[in-house]
């Protein structure tokens, strides 16, 4: 469907010859963003592709949950920012542990830079990055943020201002692993 000039399509975007359309969403206007309902209200949370689902099972992963579904903006794609924000308040579900939590509340030794987890992400072309997940306060507003390599996801997935990301958790082994479903906005 087009919408000024746009498609709104969800693509797994790993390279040309594997680019494969899975289904289309309804046109989005230009300024508005896509929030998805938290839990417990009457609209049904996304499903998740099967090949995730495979992927998760090959590495005898467990409790997985969905986080969030974001529009990715030039800060979260920017190679100077380096980071992917996700704000506590749109986020569906608790998906830290007790440990994680005392680690993300805690500042480095200068008190300045918050301690952050190391966290397994497995992107939209079922490549596993290593990154870190970090907590920062702004005032009375808390925000998560993936550094650490947030930019080679970025670049190698060729992720674009205006695509939509699913932000999923879950465990291997006790362990924090964060799932990224893009859709991709394709101009025409």
């Amino acid at each position: 469907m087009d919408f000024q000039g746009k498609r709104v399509t969800q693509k797994r975007h790993c390279n040309s010859e594997e680019r494969v359309e899975i289904e289309k969403l309804q046109p989005l206007k230009k300024q508005q963003r896509m929030i998805m309902p938290k839990p417990g209200s009457e609209d049904v949370l996304p499903d998740l592709p099967i090949e995730f689902k495979n992927m998760i099972r090959e590495l005898e992963g467990c409790d997985v949950k969905f986080l969030m579904q974001k529009q990715l903006y030039d800060t979260d794609i920017s190679m100077n920012n380096n980071r992917l924000s996700m704000p506590h308040s749109q986020i569906h579900c608790e998906f830290l542990n007790a440990n994680e939590k005392a680690i993300l509340n805690e500042r480095e030794r200068d008190r300045r830079l918050p301690c952050g987890i190391e966290v397994v992400v497995l992107d939209p072309c079922l490549r596993l990055f290593n990154l870190s997940l970090k907590r920062w306060g702004m005032g009375s507003v808390s925000i998560y943020n993936l550094v650490k390599n947030w930019k080679r996801v970025v670049k190698e997935n060729h992720l674009q201002s205006g695509d939509y990301m699913e932000i999923w958790s879950f465990r291997v082994h006790g362990n924090l692993y964060l799932l990224l479903n893009c859709k991709k906005v394709i101009l025409q």
